[in-house]
C-alpha cells in the first residue's frame, strides 16, 4: 500500500515524499525492490535539483546523491535480472560519475539484450538530461522504427523535438501518445504548453481545460490556465485558478508568484509585496523574484522591507541589471537624487541595448546629472 502511494508521490514529482512513504514500504519488507528503485529514483531526481546556497546544503545534496546510489546498488544486488534496477542502476551513476559512464554501461546492456528497447529509451533519457537531445532523438528513432507505439519514446521524443524547436514533430508525438492511452493527462498538457509556447492561446485553454477533465488535481494545468487568463486580461479569472492551484499545492512557488503578478497588475501592491514575501519563505528564488517583491514593496510605501529585498537579491546575483534600475527608484522615493543617479548609471552600464534605454537616459538627465560624472 505505502509502495502504491510512493509510486503516486513520484509521478506528481513530489520526490520528498515519495521517500518517505518508500521508507515506511522497507520497513514492513525490506528487500522490497520497487520501493528500493522509488527511493533512489527519488534521491537521485532531488540531488539533481538540490539548490546550494552553503557548505550545509552541499552536504545534504551529497548524502542524496550517495544514499541513491546505496539503493540501486542494493536493488542491483537484490535481482541482476531487473530491467528497472538497471536502467536506475545507469542513471544514478551518470549522476555520480558522469553521463559518459552511465551511458556506456547501458551501452552494455544494449548489446546484452538487444531486443529489450528500455535500454534504448532509457539512454536517450539520460542525454536528454544532459541536453544531448540530438542523440537522444537518434535513439528513440531506432526504438520508434520497430515499435511505432512505444509510449515511452513517442514521450521523450517529443521532449527533445520540443527543446530543439521542432514544435510540429513535438506536437505529433504527444498526440500518437495520447491516442495510444487517452486516460493520460500528461501528453495532452504538454500539446497545451505547445500551444502556448506558439501563442494559440484558446486553443491551448482547451488542452489544459481537457487535462483537468482528465485528472482534476494535475499539477500546474490550473496555473497555466490562470496564466493565459492574464493574457486574455481576466485578472479576476486568473487569480481564480491560481488560488485553486495554490491550495492544491501549497508548497510550491509558482502559484504564489502568478498572484503576486496579477496583483501587481491590478495596482494593489500591497498584497502583491505579501504574495512575493510568502513565495520566499519556501527556499532560495531567482534575484529576480526579490527585485520584484521589492518594486512591490517599495510602491506600496514600505521603503525600508523594499530595501532589505533589494540587498537579498544583490546577495544573489550582484550582477543581475535589474537590481539596479529598482535600486534607483528606491533611492528616489527617499529623496536621495544622487545614489539614485549612480544605481541607474550603473543599470544602463549592464544594459546598453534594454528596451527601456530611452527611458533610463531622460530620467538620468532629469536628475541633473549624466553617467560618468
Amino acid at each position: 500500500m505505502q509502495r502504491g502511494f510512493a509510486y503516486l508521490a513520484f509521478k506528481k514529482r513530489d520526490y520528498n515524499t515519495t521517500l518517505k512513504l518508500a521508507e515506511k514500504a522497507l520497513k514492513t519488507y525490506d528487500a522490497d525492490i520497487e520501493s528500493i528503485i522509488l527511493y533512489s529514483s527519488a534521491a537521485r531526481n532531488l540531488a539533481l535539483g538540490f539548490r546550494v546556497n552553503s557548505q550545509k546544503d552541499q552536504e545534504q545534496r551529497q548524502k542524496l546523491a550517495q544514499d541513491a546510489y546505496t539503493y540501486a546498488l542494493k536493488a542491483i544486488e537484490l535481482d541482476s535480472t531487473s530491467i528497472q534496477a538497471q536502467i536506475n542502476y545507469a542513471k544514478v551513476i551518470a549522476t555520480r560519475q558522469g553521463v559518459e559512464i552511465g551511458g556506456d554501461y547501458l551501452i552494455e546492456m544494449i548489446k546484452l539484450y538487444p531486443s529489450l528497447y528500455e535500454y534504448r529509451v532509457a539512454l536517450a533519457e539520460i542525454y536528454i538530461e544532459e541536453e544531448r537531445y540530438k542523440q537522444a532523438i537518434e535513439e528513440l528513432q531506432r526504438v520508434l522504427s520497430v515499435n511505432a507505439k512505444d509510449k515511452k519514446a513517442l514521450m521523450a521524443i517529443a521532449k527533445s523535438y520540443f527543446q530543439i524547436g521542432e514544435l510540429d514533430k513535438a506536437t505529433t508525438s504527444y498526440l500518437t501518445a495520447s491516442n495510444l492511452d487517452p486516460s493520460d493527462a500528461e501528453p495532452i498538457f504538454e500539446v497545451a504548453r505547445i500551444y502556448m509556447e506558439r501563442g494559440k492561446i484558446d486553443q491551448a485553454l482547451i488542452q489544459f481545460q481537457r487535462v483537468l477533465g482528465l485528472n482534476s488535481k494535475y499539477p500546474k494545468a490550473n496555473f497555466y490556465i490562470g496564466r493565459l487568463m492574464i493574457i486574455k486580461g481576466n485578472y479576476s479569472e486568473a487569480e481564480k485558478f491560481a488560488e485553486i492551484e495554490k491550495k492544491m499545492y501549497p508548497l510550491l512557488t509558482d502559484p504564489y508568484l502568478l498572484i503576486a503578478e496579477i496583483k501587481y497588475m491590478s495596482k494593489n501592491y500591497s498584497e502583491c509585496a505579501a504574495e512575493y514575501a510568502r513565495a520566499t519563505n519556501f527556499g532560495s528564488q531567482p534575484a529576480a523574484v526579490y527585485v520584484q517583491a521589492a518594486k512591490c514593496y517599495r510602491l506600496s510605501g514600505q521603503l525600508d522591507m523594499a530595501q532589505g529585498f533589494i540587498d537579498i537579491a544583490a546577495e544573489r546575483e550582484s550582477g543581475y541589471e535589474e537590481i539596479y534600475k529598482e535600486q534607483g527608484a528606491l533611492f528616489e522615493s527617499r529623496g536621495d537624487t544622487v545614489s539614485a543617479l549612480r544605481s541607474y548609471c550603473k543599470y544602463a552600464e549592464l544594459s546598453p541595448n534594454s528596451k527601456d534605454k530611452l527611458e533610463i537616459k531622460s530620467l538620468i538627465q532629469s536628475l541633473g546629472g549624466e553617467c560618468g560624472d
